[in-house]
């Protein structure tokens, strides 16, 4: 199979480099790696916490990261030199270049309609927290400084989900600001494990013998007891609030 590939290849076009392989899980472990390691510099140092929301600057690295690893499993299951020699005939290879240029939104639903002739249901809760991903993502990468522009709508959302970093409703701050907690780490995370079972579930029977489908191994979320066990290593209390650097230290939120 893979001596035909390398054929199919070298007939078309010339080869650039002599071995491949996917990048999505080798990003997606590093995300995973950034949530444990701030977390434990937060809890190791005593420093700024409100509950399970360590402050971390680094934080919001995750949703661009996050980006990285979502786009990095389209491309290796839908239009990678493997998939594209077996579904030639699919009317996406003949719109490669105009679908290389979709934003990440279009190709998520679009690439499964051509391939599984099914795709995300927008509907579902999931999907929203995917939008708001997106959103704050596109608003990090290509950042303004203004108060007219931003993600307003992921921001709310985040906050409602209680993901973003407590903030009292009378202090002020940029909208980024809420994003620096570990939490936010958590949210993407778990927001791509999502994606992946859905995306698993989504895959036709002629895709999952033919190509190779996504493996959900790979993509565990980060559940809440798994944090409370972090927070057991250092003999500190999930609910407690640890020079918060809004100043909060009420309990009820």
């Amino acid at each position: 199979m893979l001596r035909f590939l390398y054929l199919v290849i070298m007939e078309t076009r010339k080869v650039k480099f002599k071995a491949g392989g996917h990048l999505s899980t080798i990003i997606f472990f590093s995300l995973k790696e950034l949530y444990f390691t701030e977390l434990k510099k937060v809890l190791s140092g005593n420093l700024s916490r409100n509950k399970l929301h360590g402050y971390s600057h680094n934080s919001i690295t995750a949703f661009p990261i996050a980006g990285s690893v979502w786009e990095a499993i389209l491309n290796e299951q839908f239009t990678s030199d493997f998939v594209s020699s077996i579904y030639k005939s699919n009317i996406l290879f003949d719109i490669q270049e105009e679908a290389d240029r979709w934003d990440i939104k279009t190709k998520s639903i679009m690439y499964p309609k051509f391939l599984f002739g099914r795709t995300f249901d927008s509907s579902k809760g999931f999907y929203s927290d995917f939008t708001s991903l997106v959103q704050i993502r596109n608003n990090i990468v290509h950042y303004k400084h203004s108060l007219y522009e931003g993600p307003d709508k992921a921001i709310k959302n985040l906050r409602l989900r209680k993901v973003t970093y407590p903030k009292p409703n009378d202090v002020e701050c940029p909208w980024h600001m809420e994003l620096f907690s570990t939490e936010c780490i958590r949210f993407c995370i778990n927001t791509i494990c999502e994606f992946v079972k859905t995306l698993s579930e989504l895959e036709t029977k002629l895709y999952k013998e033919q190509c190779m489908p996504i493996n959900t191994v790979f993509y565990e979320p980060i559940t809440d007891q798994q944090v409370i066990d972090v927070f057991k290593e250092f003999d500190i209390d999930p609910t407690s609030i640890e020079k918060d650097i809004f100043q909060n230290t009420s309990l009820k939120q």
